[in-house]
């Protein structure tokens, strides 16, 4: 007969309770910094008229997921896919895509830097 015990799993499991803790942690800070970086860039890349463009621009995180927007009510709220997409009159002048592709990189950085030493 052969008799297997395997002990130490308790120790195992809170190492990896503590790590997922941890990562949603780092993962909610990166996230509020990458939606504050995508707005921060947007706003500098969009096109001023009257400057409500710019002044409607916001952004939202909860935890593990952002948003970064228009402003709901605020007069932007139609006119902002004319400039970021164009129009049949009006070539596109793009500003939301360009501030996202540019903050995926940091943002990917982060979390894998984080993820490394969690794994140690």
């Amino acid at each position: 007969m052969v008799q297997i015990t395997i002990t130490g799993t308790f120790a195992v499991a809170q190492n990896v309770a503590r790590a997922a803790d941890l990562l949603n942690e780092v993962g909610a800070q990166t996230v509020k910094g990458t939606c504050l970086r995508i707005a921060y860039m947007a706003r500098s890349l969009a096109p001023v008229a009257t400057g409500e463009l710019k002044r409607s621009i916001a952004w939202k995180a909860n935890k593990t997921r952002g948003y970064v927007g228009i402003t709901a009510g605020s007069p932007a709220n139609v006119y902002w896919r004319f400039p970021e997409f164009g129009t049949i009159h009006a070539s596109a002048h793009p500003y939301f895509r360009p501030a996202k592709e540019a903050a995926a990189g940091p943002m990917l950085a982060e979390m894998k830097t984080y993820a490394t030493k969690v794994g140690r």
